[in-house]
This record gives C-alpha cells, sequence and structure tokens, in this order.
C-alpha cells in the first residue's frame, strides 16, 4: 500500500529543526493545462523531477461522459478487482493491490488480475495503460514508457483503483518514504531513487471534500526523530508549513511531485463516492526510460 498507518508514538513529537524555509513560489510550479496544450510541456516530467516544476493538473485526458461509463461499472461490480483495505478509521479501500507494503507473490498475482479488468473496465474507449502511454510520453522528450517487469518476467500493477466513500481519506505520506522499504527491493534495481512522482486520474469526484492537499513538508527534512518502526509521523509538523488543495474534476490527470513533498486526501463529504485511479513513476537508472506502476 502507499501509505501505511504509522503507530502511536510514545513520548513527545520533535519539533526541532522545524520549520524549513519553504522554496520560492513553489505552489506557482504547480500548473493547469488541457490536454490540447501537452505539446509545449514535452519536458514536464524532467523538470519535477529536477524541481523546475512541482507538477500539473491536465484537464480533459478522459470525457466526463466515459468516466461517468467506467464508474457505473465499477458500481455494478462488472470488472472483478482484487480489494485491500486501508485501517479501519480511513473508511477507504484498494481496487487491486499497491506494492507497497505487499507480499511479491500475492502482489504480481494480483497485478495480472488488475491489468485484464482494466481493460474490460475501458471498453468502448482508449485503455487505461495506452491512455497513459500517450500522454507521459507527450512528457519524456521521446524516452521509453513502460510497466516494469520482475526477474520472471511478470509485470507490476500499472495502478490501483482508490475507493473513498463519505467519510473516507487517505493519511499524510510521502512516496520517497515507501522506496525505502523491502517491498520495492527489485524496482530499486531498476529506478533512479531520486524523485518518485505521484499521478491520478480522477473517474468520478465527490460533492465535497476529498480534496489532495499537499505540504511544503519535505521528506528529506524528517530525521529519526520523527519515525516509529519504519513510518514518519509527521502531523504535528504540519500546521508549520504551507499547504495548498487541488481538487481535479472527473477525466483529468494529476501528477505531482509526491515523492518529496508529504500529502494527505481529505474526508470525502456527501453521498458520492470518490473514485481515483493512479500511482507512481520514476526514471531508469540511466534515464532512458520512464517506468509507471502503484
Amino acid at each position: 500500500m502507499p501509505y501505511v498507518a504509522p503507530p502511536t508514538r510514545r513520548g513527545p513529537p520533535s519539533t526541532e529543526g522545524h520549520p524549513v524555509a519553504t522554496p520560492p513560489n513553489f505552489f506557482d510550479r504547480m500548473l493547469e493545462i488541457d490536454i490540447t496544450d501537452l505539446p509545449k510541456f514535452s519536458h514536464a516530467l524532467r523538470d519535477i523531477y529536477e524541481e523546475k516544476l512541482h507538477g500539473l493538473i491536465i484537464r480533459n485526458v478522459y470525457s466526463k461522459e466515459f468516466m461517468a461509463q467506467v464508474v457505473q461499472r465499477l458500481e455494478a461490480g462488472e470488472a472483478e478487482f482484487p480489494t485491500v483495505h486501508f485501517p479501519e478509521r480511513f473508511k477507504a479501500h484498494f481496487l487491486g493491490r499497491a506494492l507497497d507494503g505487499s507480499d511479491p507473490k500475492e502482489y504480481f498475482a494480483d497485478a495480472a488480475v488488475f491489468r485484464d479488468s482494466a481493460r474490460k473496465l475501458f471498453a468502448g474507449g482508449t485503455d487505461y495503460e495506452t491512455r497513459l502511454g500517450e500522454v507521459f510520453g507527450a512528457m519524456v522528450d521521446g524516452r521509453e514508457v513502460k510497466v516494469p517487469t520482475n526477474a520472471a518476467g511478470e509485470s507490476y500493477a500499472p495502478g490501483t483503483i482508490r475507493v473513498l466513500p463519505e467519510g473516507g481519506s487517505i493519511g499524510t505520506h510521502c512516496g520517497n518514504e515507501a522506496s525505502t522499504r523491502a517491498s520495492y527491493s527489485h524496482l530499486n534495481t531498476l529506478v533512479d531513487r531520486f524523485d518518485q512522482i505521484s499521478f491520478f486520474v480522477t473517474l468520478q469526484a465527490p460533492d465535497a471534500g476529498g480534496e489532495l492537499e499537499v505540504y511544503s513538508l519535505q521528506f528529506k527534512h524528517v530525521d529519526k526523530r520523527n519515525f516509529e518502526r519504519g513510518h514518519s509521523v509527521v502531523d504535528h509538523l504540519l500546521p508549520l508549513y504551507e499547504a495548498k488543495k487541488y481538487k481535479p474534476q472527473a477525466g483529468d490527470l494529476l501528477i505531482f511531485d509526491g515523492g518529496r513533498y508529504f500529502h494527505q486526501v481529505l474526508p470525502v463529504e456527501g453521498p458520492h463516492t470518490r473514485w481515483t485511479m493512479g500511482g507512481f513513476m520514476m526514471f531508469s537508472q540511466d534515464g532512458s526510460t520512464l517506468y509507471y506502476w502503484s
């Protein structure tokens, strides 16, 4: 899973050394564009890697009408996915299994199921993997874009579907922390761990709430005093940092520097479930390939 709830701390949390200064114009480097503007951003994913850009909200990657069809199929159970639950207090679950915290055998078996079910889910429109390949490919200066495979040739999952009904949320986390864990041992032989970029397509936005809230707190500024059993505990630091909320709509693709910067999803309000589908990306160690997975 991309988020594992930290245990309760023993003793007072430390704020020593915080806050660290926010990079200049940090939130101004998150851009909103239409899919028709994509040719102007052929270097965008390297710009995120190199901290020149914080991210993009790309409007109209899919039509709202097609996203409504996809959600209708999900709600009707027309495509079968493995289900993995967040800790109970978050009232949320995945369809599909994320790499972080997973047993490798279960993960790769479920990844195969996910890929097949995702193709059925997007029948009648552009397939999820095909569309991501087109969009990501337009932003990497001609580099190859692919889902990685393990030593046995088994494919990683190209995404997971995050399901947040009313009251559902996702706690504070960041991607670069996930890559320090044992489940990433094979993937780390392929990728440049300098930064993990996060992405998701909104299938359905909730009535209210459910925003992605990004903080200017970076993972590199959290030391061992703010860890418990291998997991960062930073909620006490968040009030010391700037934050901004983002709420993309159905059919939009949000890409952001979720590797470096802590973020969370705020509680969903109202009866409409927040449905998103996405994962993470890193460049290969030699820089020639963009890998994406969940």
